[in-house]
């Protein structure tokens, strides 16, 4: 889940209650966060799914839909807003699988002149809709093949900087790959391993931009779990990715990846991240977390290493503790911190 990059670094307080209504779970969290720059930040959240205890079930969940809505009140700049949805389920379509992810926004983007230490923020306002479905058909065993295609649109409205001649720009992607999972749970896994190979390409025909050059590039990515006791429990991540053209770039920090580096911080043609958690109880419904993160990346020839470590709570609610609030702390090799609030593990 992309969420809106000030509440990632902001501190959110909710509440969670439920409903039940039929087959589905409906779990509702109220939101509220506070931003030096943007303000007051309240809306809330909606996540359903079946009533089922999904730690329990073979096939795990067969439908899921998650809705953020959220808003500004009397920051700095004018009040912003934004709408995600996300929708995933089984054999939705001859078989195979689809996932659905929706957002529409118009905060603001901090952007860098360089991926250095000294490199000058400035901020953009802007206006955003994106969005991506997929399909994925199960193949043999765990292994699925999918097909999928993407958006992002955004429109310019005010800059720090000299706002571009083309303030509205748009692309599109096409991808193609393979999916490998054997988790034992979707949400909070504890033994099992996914793994997923992307080719990504955005030709200039689906490109409304200056001087848009043909962008193709990989993603590959693996994920493994394992249970040292039954309640503590290791994950690890490995993501790397490559790519040539510049319609798009790879972007690195945020609240699931180098973790205590803003979103976005990073922008690269290649990178090879790995990220190892480990998992442990707190109390009743509270349990924690303990991460280091790496990764090495490349962007126009010059190459550069990140480091960031932390720890976070997971408060997981009813009515079947299957959602989570997320609450990371971590801190970087350069002497920077973030707080960073979202819901669910970060993978």
């Amino acid at each position: 889940m992309k969420l809106i990059k000030p509440l990632l670094t902001s501190m959110t307080l909710g509440l969670a209650g439920f409903t039940l209504a039929g087959p589905m779970n409906k779990v509702v969290v109220p939101i509220y966060a506070y931003d030096p720059t943007v303000g007051h930040i309240v809306g809330g959240a909606l996540f359903m799914y079946p009533e089922t205890d999904i730690l329990d079930i073979e096939p795990p969940l067969n439908v899921y839909h998650e809705y953020i809505l959220v808003t500004t009140l009397g920051g700095k700049g004018d009040n912003a807003t934004a709408l995600e949805v996300s929708r995933s389920k089984d054999d939705a379509f001859f078989g195979a699988n689809s996932t659905l992810n929706l957002s529409i926004s118009n905060f603001y983007a901090q952007l860098y002149e360089s991926n250095e230490n000294d490199a000058e923020p400035w901020i953009e306002d802007r206006n955003n809709f994106n969005g991506n479905a997929e399909l994925a058909k199960p193949v043999y065993g765990n292994v699925s093949l999918f097909l999928g295609a993407g958006f992002d649109w955004q429109e310019i409205t005010g800059s720090e900087r000299a706002v571009p001649e083309q303030a509205e720009s748009s692309y599109g992607t096409l991808s193609a790959g393979a999916i490998y999972d054997s988790r034992n749970n979707d949400f909070a896994p504890t033994a099992g391993y996914f793994g997923k190979l992307s080719y990504l390409s955005s030709p200039v025909e689906l490109a409304n931009q200056d001087d848009p050059e043909n962008t193709s590039g990989y993603l590959a990515e693996l994920r493994a779990f394992y249970s040292f006791s039954e309640n503590i429990q290791s994950a690890t991540r490995f993501y790397a990715g490559n790519k040539d053209g510049n319609i798009w770039d790879f972007e690195l920090g945020g609240d699931s990846q180098l973790r205590g580096y803003e979103g976005g911080r990073f922008v690269a043609d290649s990178f090879q991240s790995l990220q190892q958690e480990i998992r442990f109880p707190v109390w009743n419904s509270i349990k924690g977390v303990a991460f280091v993160e790496g990764a090495e990346f490349e962007f126009q020839s010059d190459n550069y290493q990140a480091l960031t470590s932390g720890a976070g709570l997971r408060f997981f609610l009813p009515p079947d503790q299957t959602i989570a609030v997320r609450v990371d702390l971590a801190f970087t090799d350069r002497g920077e911190s973030n707080l960073f609030v979202n819901f669910n593990h970060a993978f």
